[in-house]
């Protein structure tokens, strides 16, 4: 039992580091999981590392990420509790097993935990919507390319005679959660026009949220 609580431990400190890595991934690849096969596929030998270079892009541990390292804790709970009434050399060939294929699993968590995500996303977009409704007088302006948004962002802040009250964000905002998180927030009753952009990544239902009611002003 004594060697099995050890590499238990052991297991942890390298699927831990390892699933970091994946997660990170993931991150980067916008959640989802056949782009996240894509890159598995080309970076096969950076499965089997410890260590990894460090991305540009800093791993953030957003509220989606916790969400997973919650499955991953029931996952390691289950471990804990098999390592009581499995066979040693069985239940060490598991925990290697598990480590090698650390990145793997990553899609599995994410698959399970897909339909919280998805419930997650169109509560929030209700949300964004129901606002936009609510602004009659809102104009949306839609964008293409990150210089024409990075123009507008100026203008509307710079310029002394574009008395123009809209949001400015550093962010980009061509995803589900990362414009109807921006409406939901940064909206306020005397917002005049609100800036959103469309980026290659954004799909078409996202458009289709994205467009003004019939009482608001477009342009695009």
């Amino acid at each position: 039992m004594t060697i099995k609580i050890i590499f238990l431990i052991l297991f942890a400190i390298i699927f831990y580091k390892k699933t970091k890595h994946g997660l990170h991934m993931l991150q980067l690849e916008s959640y989802k999981n056949e782009r996240y096969l894509k890159w598995l596929k080309n970076n096969l030998s950076k499965t089997l590392n410890i260590t990894y270079a460090k991305p540009k892009k800093a791993f953030v541990v957003t509220a989606r990420i916790k969400r997973m390292y919650i499955t991953y804790a029931i996952l390691f709970i289950i471990l804990a509790i098999l390592a009581i009434y499995t066979n040693t050399y069985i239940y060490l060939a598991l925990l290697v097993a598990l480590s090698l294929l650390a990145h793997f699993i990553v899609i599995v968590i994410n698959t399970i935990n897909s339909p919280i995500e998805k419930s997650i996303q169109k509560s929030f977009i209700k949300k964004a919507k129901k606002k936009l409704e609510d602004m009659p007088n809102l104009t949306v302006v839609g964008i293409t390319g990150s210089f024409r948004k990075n123009q507008h962002k100026i203008y509307s802040k710079h310029n002394p005679f574009a008395k123009i009250q809209c949001p400015n964000d550093t962010r980009k905002l061509q995803y589900h959660n990362g414009s109807s998180t921006h409406n939901k927030r940064k909206l306020k009753p005397n917002t005049q026009h609100i800036r959103m952009r469309n980026g290659s990544k954004t799909n078409r239902r996202h458009k289709r949220n994205m467009r003004p009611s019939k009482t608001q002003n477009a342009a695009f």
